[in-house]
C-alpha cells in the first residue's frame, strides 16, 4: 500500500471526488480526457503463476480509453508517463480580486480583465501577455498562462523569472480554453490546489507507477483505447552492452543490468540481499542466449524475491512482508479483509539438471526449490 495521509483514507472512504491525472512529458489527461464510465483499469500484479513462487519479473498494467474528439491527439507520439489517482481532502473559501488566482508559496498570481493582465504578489508581471489570461497552471518551476484564445499560452519562469520556453502542444491550449476558464492551479508533490469562483480545493494523489503508451496504430479515432506496462518491459531486450566484468557478485550484476536499461540509480537494494555476495566466476553461457528479463529473474530467484518496478518508478527485489497496516470490514465500501501467512524463504536449493545434486544456500527451515538458476551453479 501506498503511503498517504490520514485525510486522504476518510476522503475515500467518505466517497469524496476523485481525480486521475495522467502526466506526460508536454501534456497531461484529466477526467475531462477520459471515458471515466468506463474507468481506469490498474493491474498490480502480486503473482502470475498458479503457485505462490519467487523469481517473478512482474510488470504493472493500466488500461483507459482517450477521448479525442478534435482529432488534437492524431500526431502526438505520446511515450513515458505518470499515472496518478487523487481525491478531494479539503475545500475552503478564498477572496477572489481577479479572473483566476493562483498561489505558490508566499506568491500569489492574479489575472485581470484590464492591462496589466497579470500580477505577482500585486506588482505587474514582465513581460505581460498580450491578451487577457483565462486560467493559470503552476508545475514543475513553471507557471503555464492561457488566453481566452486557444492558440494563446505564455509561460513564466517561478524561479528566474521572466518567460521560458512554451512547450504548450496544441491539445494542452484546447483543454484550457474548453475546461479551465476561470481556473487556476498548482500541482506539486502530489497535492494539488484548485481556485475557482471563490472555492479552493485541495486534491492529494498517490501514483500507479510509470508507464509506456505506445503511438495507437489508428491515432484518429474518435476514442482511442490504450494498454500500457510498466518499466519492467524495458528488460524485453537481448541481454549485451551490460558494462560488468568478472568475477563480480550478484549484487554487482544487478546495479549493472538496472543501468543497463538507462534506468540509472533508479534500483533498490534489498536487505538483507540474499546471495548478494555471492560471486560469479564467468559470464553463465546461458545469458548467451537470454534476455536481460531472464537474467533479473535469476537474480530475484537468487535473492529469494519477486522483482518489480514500484510506484515510484523504482526496480525493486520484493517477497511478502508485513506491513504494517491494518484493515477491517466496515473502514471501504465493498472491502473483505482476508488474512494470509507467507513465510520469508531462508535456505535455497538449486536443481542443475545435468548434475546429480542439489546447490544448497542457507540452513533455514523454509526451503525452496529452484531449477537450473545459472548464477547459483557452484555457489556453496
Amino acid at each position: 500500500m501506498y503511503p498517504c495521509s490520514d485525510a486522504f483514507h476518510y476522503a475515500v472512504a467518505n466517497g469524496n471526488p476523485q481525480k486521475a491525472l495522467l502526466i506526460f512529458e508536454n501534456l497531461v489527461f484529466t477526467n475531462d480526457d477520459i471515458n471515466v464510465e468506463n474507468g481506469i483499469e490498474f493491474n498490480d500484479y502480486f503473482n502470475l503463476e498458479e503457485d505462490v513462487c519467487i523469481g517473478q519479473t512482474l510488470s504493472n498494467e493500466i488500461k483507459f480509453t482517450l477521448f479525442n474528439d478534435d482529432r488534437l491527439l492524431n500526431d502526438f507520439e505520446f511515450g513515458w508517463f505518470i499515472a496518478t489517482l487523487g481525491v478531494k481532502i479539503s475545500e475552503g473559501r478564498y477572496s477572489q480580486t481577479g479572473i483566476a488566482t493562483v498561489a505558490v508559496g508566499s506568491d500569489v498570481y492574479v489575472t485581470d480583465s484590464r492591462y496589466p493582465y497579470i500580477r505577482k504578489n500585486g506588482v505587474e508581471l514582465w513581460p505581460q501577455p498580450t491578451q487577457q489570461i483565462k486560467s493559470m497552471l503552476a508545475y514543475n518551476d513553471r507557471l503555464y498562462c492561457f488566453g481566452e484564445d486557444e492558440s494563446y499560452s505564455i509561460v513564466y519562469s517561478l524561479t528566474g523569472g521572466g518567460v521560458t520556453a512554451d512547450p504548450v502542444v496544441p491539445f494542452m491550449k484546447r483543454k484550457a480554453s474548453k475546461y479551465w476558464q476561470g481556473k487556476g492551479m498548482y500541482y506539486a508533490n502530489r497535492m494539488l490546489y484548485i481556485w475557482h469562483a471563490g472555492v479552493a480545493e485541495t486534491y492529494e494523489f498517490v501514483p500507479l507507477g510509470w508507464f509506456m503508451a505506445d503511438r495507437p496504430k489508428a491515432p484518429d479515432q474518435i476514442q482511442i483505447d490504450m494498454t500500457c506496462n510498466d518499466e519492467m518491459t524495458l528488460f524485453d531486450v537481448e541481454y549485451k552492452d551490460v558494462a560488468i566484468s568478472y568475477p563480480c557478485t550478484i549484487q554487482d550484476l544487478y546495479i549493472a543490468l538496472c543501468t543497463s536499461v538507462n534506468l540509472g540509480d533508479w534500483y533498490k537494494l534489498p536487505s538483507p540481499f540474499i546471495n548478494g555476495d555471492a560471486k560469479i566466476d564467468k559470464e553463465p553461457e546461458d545469458f548467451k542466449v537470454s534476455t536481460k528479463r531472464d537474467v533479473l529473474k535469476w537474480i530475484a530467484e537468487a535473492a529469494g524475491a519477486n522483482a518489480r518496478i514500484d510506484r515510484d518508478g523504482f526496480v525493486v527485489l520484493d517477497w511478502v512482508r508485513d506491513t504494517g497496516q491494518s484493515y477491517d470490514a466496515t473502514g471501504y465500501e465493498e472491502f473483505e479483509p482476508y488474512w494470509y501467512e507467507t513465510k520469508t524463504v531462508d535456505t535455497l536449493y538449486n536443481r542443475v539438471s545435468s548434475e546429480d545434486d542439489d546447490k544448497i544456500v542457507g540452513s533455514g527451515d523454509e526451503g525452496y526449490l529452484i531449477l537450473d538458476n545459472p548464477l547459483l551453479k557452484g555457489v556453496s
